[in-house]
């Protein structure tokens, strides 16, 4: 039996996430901060972590990346093992009927993404940000004219009705989740490398560490900045990278680039998502 460590509480989209890759048959243990599932990692009270990375729909999990990023990251051995895609299904939980909902709970991102139906179907409701969907499920079974958006699994836990299911607006909804642990994974020939770099605060810096990629023919999947937290109006670059560092071309590339940065760390290579997986 395996230790995983998850963000949210039992119901959760990163929850449903976890069994789907692990199976029921494990210990899983919850934390209510993405940083919390990074130290249980951190401390081996877990085997593996899962935390939310990106939704496609509402874009970046800012806490995911500032954790891979930081000082602590570099130094605590953690590393990407894989990346799971998940289809993503928002249902209205509730113990009342629709015409009686007054109060509709969710995290902010499902409140979005489901806002021109609560338009449509319950323009009067008020619509309230919670930590997470387990805790609007919570609130929804314990306060009256109240509702939650979340996962339709996330019902049987509070006792709540699906009053109705799938109101995701209609473009798809994905998730990327992450799963974390101390154990690098082999090449499959179907590979990124994540990285964080950070450059001189001149003219032209990121435009020629940037060169080393478009030299290479490098596929960069994605790039952003975080900001430094001890030097002001500075960054931290986090860069996505078709292939595995252990490959002779990316291994190169990376090499290379170090010459046009002030520090760098590869945080890990792992297999690319398929959708469903």
């Amino acid at each position: 039996m395996m230790r995983i460590g998850y963000f949210g509480d039992e119901g959760s989209f990163t929850y449903l996430s976890a069994v789907g890759r692990f199976g029921e048959n494990n210990q899983f243990l919850p934390a209510p901060t993405i940083a919390g599932v990074f130290d249980k990692v951190r401390r081996d009270e877990v085997d593996w972590g899962v935390i939310p990375f990106e939704n496609s729909t509402r874009g970046m999990i800012y806490d995911t990346v500032d954790e891979l990023v930081s000082e602590d990251f570099s130094s605590s051995g953690i590393l990407i093992y894989e990346e799971l895609a998940t289809k993503i299904t928002l249902s209205l939980l509730s113990r009342v009927s629709l015409p009686q909902i007054r109060k509709v709970y969710s995290h902010h991102s499902p409140l979005m993404n489901c806002r021109q139906w609560l338009r449509k179907n319950l323009p009067r409701a008020e619509a309230i940000p919670v930590e997470n969907t387990s805790e609007a499920a919570r609130r929804a079974a314990t306060e009256e004219s109240s509702s939650a958006i979340a996962s339709g699994e996330v019902a049987k836990i509070h006792n709540l009705r699906v009053v109705i299911p799938n109101i995701n607006s209609g473009t798809e909804n994905i998730t990327t989740f992450f799963v974390i642990g101390k154990k690098p994974h082999p090449p499959t020939g179907r590979d990124k490398t994540s990285i964080a770099f950070s450059l001189e605060h001149k003219s032209g810096a990121l435009y020629r560490a940037l060169g080393v990629f478009a030299r290479a023919g490098a596929n960069l999947t994605r790039i952003m900045s975080r900001p430094l937290e001890k030097k002001r109006g500075e960054y931290i670059f986090f860069v996505e990278l078709e292939g595995h560092q252990f490959e002779e071309k990316t291994g190169k590339l990376l090499q290379r680039l170090r010459k046009y940065v002030t520090s760098m760390n590869i945080i890990s290579s792992y297999p690319i998502a398929k959708e469903g997986s």
